[in-house]
């Protein structure tokens, strides 16, 4: 029974070898960390720091994560407002970019944010990580070449990989440790960009996964609406995702437009795959409007 004690003892928060560990929950460097002379030391070349150490108790060794932003966003309710879709997660599912109207050019947004964070001496004042990420912290992380912000997701110890959520991008992707940077407070004074929002209420058809007409009628979404500009109108301020309805500039209903062209493609077949039936508005023409591309890389 060794063996069974020996591993419930030994856990990381309730280890009784070290009196330290067993009450904080963490074992304290502070001594080896800090001069005991403080400022007040006379060596030349003394290697540990000399500020002044917390008088309450032991602080200093605990790495502070950030797993919130500063500020948030609250979006309008049944207004129109313009859209710009980054990524989809599912059919009737994505996360958009909400777009401003500001002439103000002094205004800080995401691009002058990126652009900040990406410039060479931030980039090489930036601290990389000393120990693995906690679930749902705020961190930095390099991708494709560029520093943004991010929430982990989960990580994988074996291979040193954390599952990282841009916030600004609303993408996710598996990131290495040595890419990955602590956030700072002057990275932070911008809510996160990327909003998570569905339509899945007002299709005309539920389909799983499993559905052999499942990965037709995904790239068909991601055809009409990746990167699209669009008008949407939020129905309910309930937690994300936001229950949308989508707009051209011509007031044509988007989601019905796209129930319309799956059962086009796919004929009656698709019929067979529907586990429920909902109608919205009406579609005054199959045209679609393109918008530009989003662009969230500084030039």
């Amino acid at each position: 029974m060794k063996e069974d004690y020996l591993s419930q003892v030994n856990d990381y928060k309730i280890n009784p070898d070290n009196a330290c560990q067993a009450v904080l929950g963490y074992i304290p460097n502070d001594d080896r960390r800090y001069c005991k002379f403080g400022k007040q030391c006379w060596k030349k070349r003394c290697p540990r720091l000399h500020e002044e150490q917390d008088p309450n108790g032991w602080t200093k060794g605990i790495e502070h994560a950030l797993a919130k932003p500063y500020e948030t966003v609250e979006l309008p309710l049944h207004e129109y407002i313009q859209i710009s879709i980054l990524h989809v997660v599912d059919i009737g599912e994505f996360y958009a970019h909400v777009e401003t109207t500001s002439t103000n050019e002094e205004e800080e947004t995401l691009e002058s944010l990126i652009e900040y964070m990406n410039q060479k001496d931030n980039v090489l004042d930036m601290k990389k990580l000393k120990i693995q990420p906690a679930s749902a912290e705020i961190l930095i992380a390099s991708y494709k070449g560029y520093y943004y912000r991010g929430k982990v997701l989960s990580y994988n110890p074996e291979n040193d990989t954390a599952l990282i959520f841009f916030v600004d991008l609303g993408s996710s992707e598996h990131i290495h440790l040595r890419d990955l940077r602590q956030m700072e407070s002057k990275y932070n004074y911008l809510p996160f960009q990327a909003f998570h929002f569905s339509v899945k209420h007002h299709l005309e058809f539920n389909l799983s996964p499993s559905s052999k007409h499942y990965d037709i009628c995904l790239q068909l979404f991601h055809n009409l609406f990746l990167y699209q500009s669009l008008q949407c109108v939020i129905e309910s301020d309930s937690p994300e995702p936001y229950n949308v309805l989508l707009f051209t500039k011509e007031t044509d209903n988007m989601v019905e437009y796209f129930s319309k062209c799956c059962k086009r493609i796919l004929g009656d077949e698709i019929e067979d795959d529907m586990t429920s039936s909902m109608s919205t508005g009406s579609l005054r023409s199959d045209r679609y409007i393109y918008g530009d591309d989003v662009n969230f890389v500084p030039a």
